[in-house]
């Protein structure tokens, strides 16, 4: 059997010629209710995962902070390696880090933040990293889609006014 969509309905191709029309599946009111809810929450949250990659295979290498302005700002999830000399945190010259760690109900938390700016300042990574894992950083969150240095430093500073507005609550 074959589909077809024709004027905005959805058909199957029978046999014998004809077309039988499907009738798209209803979604109870009450989970409309609950997705709606839940999609409000994540708007209103300083941090949610990827909700178009949700039960797929890259739904936990990626995941997005809101700033103050209410931006959204994505980043590639890496996990931390407490025996590696760098923490396992990523090697990237120009790029936005947030250190996270999980709250007691399960919701990641941002521990702190590092503009990494072009300028290798090895001692200021490696102090970064060591406060990090010290302060119980579980995953580096890696913001790369700055285009350049000054967007990088206005992102940072409005994932700064937020996660302080947040933790400040």
């Amino acid at each position: 059997f074959s589909q077809r969509k024709s004027a905005g309905r959805l058909s199957q191709l029978m046999p014998n010629g004809r077309d039988k029309v499907l009738v798209p599946a209803r979604i109870p009111r009450r989970e409309v209710g609950t997705r709606a809810a839940r999609t409000a929450d994540q708007a209103t949250s300083s941090n949610a995962p990827l909700e178009s990659l949700a039960g797929g295979s890259l739904a936990s290498r990626f995941h997005a902070w809101r700033g103050a302005s209410g931006r959204r700002y994505i980043c590639s999830v890496f996990p931390t390696n407490p025996c590696a000399p760098d923490g396992g945190m990523p090697d990237f010259a120009e790029a936005i880090a947030i250190a996270v760690g999980w709250d007691g109900d399960g919701h990641r938390r941002c521990i702190s933040l590092w503009l990494c700016d072009g300028v290798p300042d090895l001692a200021a990574r490696d102090g970064f990293v060591a406060a990090a894992l010290a302060a119980g950083a579980l995953e580096w969150h890696i913001h790369l889609l700055a285009a350049d240095a000054r967007e990088r430093r206005a992102a940072a500073q409005d994932l700064e006014d937020c996660l302080a507005a947040v933790s400040a609550a």
